[in-house]
């Protein structure tokens, strides 16, 4: 995948739905938490991290049930918010449609690694925070954020640079779109579709 192709996949989507980049910081961060404590998977402590996130006074948090959605409506949820959090699973994906410089929190069960949204991530232009010490009793359903990963919920120093860099490389939204692609390319790869 050429690294422009997950932005232009963005910029196509903003432009069908009407959507326009955000060029200003929010007065608080919408913070999306896909809520998936079900028979399948869950993390017994979701209530004390829900409790931590609504103690902050700098974040909306939108709580959101696990069900099937249309792709509109997959698109329209997660274009807007700043962060989104979640057990590891395909409902993830959604964040292919979240504006660049947002943030990803994927808790992950015990042993498990796996980059997937950690690259995808990336390439879209999301920071990625991976939460990998969970530990559980019932590797069939469960995990518990152990309170180390907790503070995962806080950035950084590594981050914070991170972020910086990004910030000084791509000042504002503008730059992100011409350098995704020119306007005539960009009528051209949509005449070629």
């Amino acid at each position: 995948i050429h690294t422009y192709e997950p932005l232009f996949m963005k910029l196509l989507a903003y432009k069908y739905y009407h959507i326009p980049l955000r060029i200003e910081k929010p007065e608080k961060l919408d913070v999306l938490f896909l809520y998936r404590n079900d028979s399948r998977r869950g993390i017994k402590n979701t209530e004390e991290i829900l409790n931590c996130i609504k103690n902050r006074t700098d974040i909306h948090l939108i709580i959101q049930e696990n069900k099937p959605m249309t792709f509109d409506e997959q698109i329209l949820n997660v274009v807007k918010r700043d962060i989104y959090i979640s057990i590891h699973g395909a409902a993830m994906t959604h964040i292919l449609f979240m504006e660049p410089f947002g943030a990803l929190i994927e808790f992950n069960p015990p042993n498990f690694h796996e980059q997937f949204y950690n690259n995808m991530a990336r390439k879209t232009k999301l920071l990625f925070y991976g939460i990998y010490k969970t530990y559980t009793d019932n590797m069939k359903y469960s995990m518990t954020v152990t309170q180390t990963d907790k503070k995962k919920l806080l950035p950084s120093k590594e981050e914070k640079d991170r972020v910086k860099q990004m910030k000084e490389k791509f000042p504002s939204y503008r730059e992100i779109l011409s350098e995704v692609h020119s306007l005539n390319a960009l009528r051209k790869d949509l005449a070629y579709i």
